[in-house]
């Protein structure tokens, strides 16, 4: 059945080559503004569009959380109209484009099955995580392309220049940047693999995840992006706390994920910035910027897409939409964030296992770098997993546990 999907459900190797190309986020094109994977969203949601267009029906896309996205929306205009600030152009594009492409994707999910959609991720993560490795052993032989700058792994030394090569192999911008390569998208595509790949092996036992799920971790502390591998471990602690499996096959499964991360942790990064903890003093200064601009100006903000006096964003959802948006915009984020931490906990207590995935946005929101877009794509593509299970779950009026995606 697996092997026919693609021959009966064509337009599934959209969404397949959405999922592979997520570690890509950073070669971006001036042409869409935008990188490899918002491509293949637009393609989905282009599908989609049709699909709906032609059928006139569409799922019910509208719960609370996306009235919250559209009530944030709607200020986000209103702030706009009274700074009239240009700067705030482009970011209100991309966070409305985001949200409609995401609202397009749940519907484009609701005409498959929860298989199709599962294995249909997990050949996605095969090809994304097997493709980038395999780059990434071409390029380290290549001296020409790729080489260590460093005596030891690090993100100036290592990733920094991988990903610049890459970049330019693509074709990408060529005045390629640390901003540019986005190191937390980067390794949130790989937190989203590594989280994947540990339910879908609970669930099917297929052995191919035992080599495949190393692999993917291995990859994202290669992104050198903490909140990323904090995601993780905090999916992992929950997903063998509350996963109905096995009890010698979780202990047995949760000592090889254990040692797997923490030995690489260790070894290969002994002194990278995975080791400092602590609050950098750029930040912490950020917060306060970010605390007295709130209450300097606390009913309209400074204007969406602000930075803090023209200079820094503020690496904080809720904060930079206090910044941005005034105290509305810090009370509707305030709710959103809360709203994510909320489906995180739901989804544990009503199998929907896609909830454990929403730990990425969750770490996103608490330490992201702007409102633009709200949230990252891998991110939007994890709530549309998540309320398309919810959705098939209301429909049916029974208990998740064999109708979940995940």
């Amino acid at each position: 059945m697996h092997k026919n999907m693609y021959k009966k459900n064509p337009s599934l190797i959209i969404f397949l080559l959405l999922i592979a190309s997520l570690p890509l986020t950073f070669v971006r094109y001036d042409v869409i503004n935008g990188s490899i994977p918002l491509a293949f969203m637009i393609g989905i949601g282009i599908y989609s569009f049709i699909k709906i267009a032609l059928s006139g029906k569409s799922a019910d896309m509208f719960q609370s959380f996306e009235w919250m996205i559209a009530g944030y929306i709607i200020l986000v205009f209103c702030i706009y109209l009274f700074h009239l600030n240009e700067s705030a152009i482009m970011p209100m594009i991309k966070t409305v484009t985001y949200f409609i492409l995401y609202l397009l994707l749940r519907s484009y999910l609701a005409m498959f099955k929860p298989d199709e959609i599962m294995r249909c991720i997990f050949h996605g993560v095969f090809l994304g995580t097997v493709f980038f490795l395999v780059f990434l052993i071409i390029l380290y032989a290549d001296n020409t392309l790729f080489k260590f700058e460093d005596e030891v792994l690090s993100y100036g030394g290592w990733s920094f220049r991988l990903y610049e090569s890459i970049n330019f192999f693509y074709g990408g911008t060529e005045d390629f940047k640390s901003r540019d390569m986005m190191r937390s998208p980067v390794g949130e595509a790989f937190s989203f693999y590594s989280i994947f790949l540990v339910l879908f092996f609970l669930k099917n036992r297929e052995l191919l995840v035992l080599w495949l799920l190393p692999v993917a971790i291995f990859l994202l502390l290669l992104a050198f992006s903490r909140r990323s591998l904090v995601s993780l471990m905090v999916s992992l602690v929950f997903i063998f706390t509350f996963f109905k499996a096995d009890i010698r096959l979780r202990i047995l499964f949760n000592l090889f994920i254990f040692i797997l991360v923490f030995s690489s942790f260790f070894f290969l990064f002994n002194e990278s910035r995975f080791m400092d903890l602590s609050l950098d003093s750029t930040r912490e200064n950020m917060f306060e910027l970010a605390l007295y601009s709130i209450d300097q100006n606390l009913l309209l903000g400074v204007g969406y897409g602000e930075k803090i006096f023209d200079d820094l964003y503020v690496h904080n959802f809720m904060l930079s939409s206090g910044v941005s948006l005034g105290l509305v915009g810090l009370v509707i984020s305030s709710f959103i964030f809360a709203t994510t931490i909320y489906i995180f906990f739901k989804g544990i207590f009503v199998r929907n296992y896609s909830s454990f995935l929403t730990s990425i946005p969750v770490l996103g929101m608490l330490v992201g770098s702007s409102t633009e877009s709200i949230f990252t794509l891998t991110s939007w593509i994890i709530f549309a997993l998540y309320f398309d299970g919810d959705r098939r779950a209301r429909s049916s009026r029974t208990n998740l546990d064999t109708k979940i995606v995940l």
